[in-house]
């Protein structure tokens, strides 16, 4: 009988458990014998889901935007049999709110135009912009769209483009800035001007249906961990929890997982953990960068009227930046309140971050009069690394020099944003090196 291939799986957040959905569902020559080593108590890393106490409600650690453009994630969804939980919104319309004025406009991208048309055209009938950002705004687009300014970008911070471009601040306000903090999470005078035109090009410039939302429509959990687990398990492979890899080791063609108390001898290994300096050293053809972190505070707000109808809503000229309203058994509609890039916020008080937080609704919606029956406010401050023009230079390649072992995780080089999609792409190519390997 032909003998296994033995893949160990470092880190069952959506990167390690890609990887292993991708092993077990590709067709091989020899059978495969996955394990998918985890330290804390659940998978799911970042991306996980609970039930708040108060209101019997299921709630995710953290709001993560998911778009038509997540090829990977839907291909993964599909594999665990959970992409029917998810609801297409499309085409896009999100309405904006203004810090003491109310409604500001809602920028909305046709579904039934061509592209680039359905982008132009939205841009220049929304209500959002004034007509010297709109055509500041379409000048960019045309820039993107040529690749003119790639050479030049590619080093620069958002901020130093849109100097470059000549933006308009009130248009990098409305318009630029909450795509930068939705996608990557950091500031844009931090965040890398190459990885937001990849961004741009991506969700409005390669296909229609790209801009869409997907919304889905149970935790997170439900929808991307919990399914995978169990296929795994049902497939014959393993997912330990609570067991802690404290390091790697490669010789006669072996790889060697160490643990606190004992080591297991594997064939191949992918590494879907958080950033380590020295696996990367060691397995890397070039040392990992040395990185910060960037904050995400999420403020959940159950309250006794539905106030927002649109799934997506964004806020401007306030510390808030998004909110997407929920269904509740729990009075009329929870608010899932979002601040990327958080910083300083990040640093109060959970009480004193939710009064900002409300305070910046009910500014943003004067005419919106509710009562808050029950509130949680979460704080990840070590949400995603800050990309960075350096970061993104010097992101770790998916190969290492050892050709049976490969690192995938968001932080991967793939050109894309810090995403749940990111983490997903890099899981699955990680897994299909190895692969290629047998």
């Amino acid at each position: 009988m032909t003998s296994p291939i033995r893949i160990a799986i470092v880190g069952a957040g959506v990167s390690g458990l890609a990887a292993a959905i991708e092993l077990a569902s590709t067709p091989s020559n020899r059978p495969l014998e996955i394990t998918v080593f985890e330290e804390r108590q659940t998978a799911g890393g970042r991306t996980r889901s609970f039930v708040e106490k108060v209101s019997g409600d299921t709630i995710d650690n953290g709001q993560h935007l998911m778009m038509g453009c997540y090829t990977s994630t839907l291909s993964y969804l599909e594999h665990i049999s959970s992409a029917h939980l998810l609801r297409i919104e499309n085409p896009l319309s999100i309405p904006y709110f203004e810090k003491n004025t109310g409604y500001a406009g809602t920028l909305k991208v046709s579904s039934s135009l061509p592209i680039p048309s359905n982008l132009f055209f939205g841009i220049m009938q929304t209500d959002l912009l004034s007509s010297f950002e709109k055509f500041a705004a379409l000048r960019f687009g045309r820039l993107v769209m040529s690749r003119k300014f790639d050479p030049l970008f590619a080093h620069k911070t958002c901020s130093e483009a849109f100097a470059i471009t000549k933006q308009p601040e009130t248009l990098v306000k409305k318009l630029w800035e909450p795509i930068i903090l939705a996608t990557l999470n950091t500031s844009i005078s931090e965040a890398s001007a190459e990885v937001f035109l990849t961004t741009i090009r991506t969700i409005f410039l390669t296909e229609r249906n790209y801009s869409a939302i997907l919304i889905p429509t149970v935790g997170l959990s439900e929808l991307l961990i919990d399914p995978a687990v169990a296929l795994l398990e049902s497939k014959g492979h393993t997912v330990k929890l609570a067991t802690k890899v404290t390091g790697l080791t490669h010789r006669d063609g072996k790889v060697t997982v160490e643990f606190e108390d004992h080591s297991e001898s594997f064939d191949a290994a992918i590494i879907a953990s958080s950033p380590t300096p020295d696996w990367a050293t060691v397995f890397g053809t070039n040392p990992m960068p040395s990185v910060r972190f960037s904050s995400i505070v999420n403020v959940y707000f159950w309250i006794d009227k539905q106030i927002l109808e649109h799934p997506i809503n964004g806020f401007i000229y306030t510390t808030l930046h998004w909110c997407f309203p929920k269904k509740t058994s729990y009075g009329k509609q929870l608010l899932a309140c979002t601040v990327s890039a958080a910083g300083n916020l990040a640093e109060l008080e959970l009480a004193e971050i939710s009064r900002v937080i409300e305070r910046d609704l009910r500014s943003s919606l004067p005419h919106s009069s509710f009562t808050i029956l029950n509130s949680l406010v979460m704080k990840e401050k070590r949400a995603t690394v800050v990309l960075d023009p350096p970061i993104q230079d010097t992101r770790p390649p998916l190969r290492t020099n050892i050709p049976s072992i490969a690192i995938a995780s968001d932080l991967v080089q793939n050109g894309l944003p810090m995403t749940i999609e990111g983490a997903i792409r890099n899981g699955q190519q990680a897994a299909r090196h190895i692969l290629s390997q047998y």
